[in-house]
């Protein structure tokens, strides 16, 4: 979240100088999916994070540590981090990916 407002308020100030529009991501109101974080209060989206962790096929991939994985959603959980991103990232490679595999 903090470097996309950075990009946010970087992009801003070069739209003052530069006489260009500069294309990139929408304005988070604009966008028609959901944000993150909304995604993240889900319940939904908790069940399935959970069930991944604990059956998913993401846990047999060599660069993934389970205990590691567990660590990160607890620490998201308890608002130590927000790994919001990393979590939905995972997410999209369990069901998206994996689970589409025979």
């Amino acid at each position: 979240l903090r470097m996309q407002a950075g990009l946010t308020i970087l992009r801003g100030a070069l739209r003052r100088i530069a006489p260009f529009e500069i294309h990139g991501m929408p304005n988070v109101e604009d966008r028609s999916w959901p944000a993150v974080i909304d995604d993240m209060n889900n319940r939904f989206i908790h069940e399935k994070i959970e069930l991944m962790f604990k059956e998913g096929r993401i846990n047999d991939l060599s660069f993934i540590s389970p205990d590691k994985m567990e660590g990160i959603y607890g620490q998201h959980l308890r608002k130590e981090y927000d790994h919001s991103v990393l979590l939905g990232l995972l997410l999209t490679v369990e069901y998206g990916l994996l689970q589409r595999r025979p």
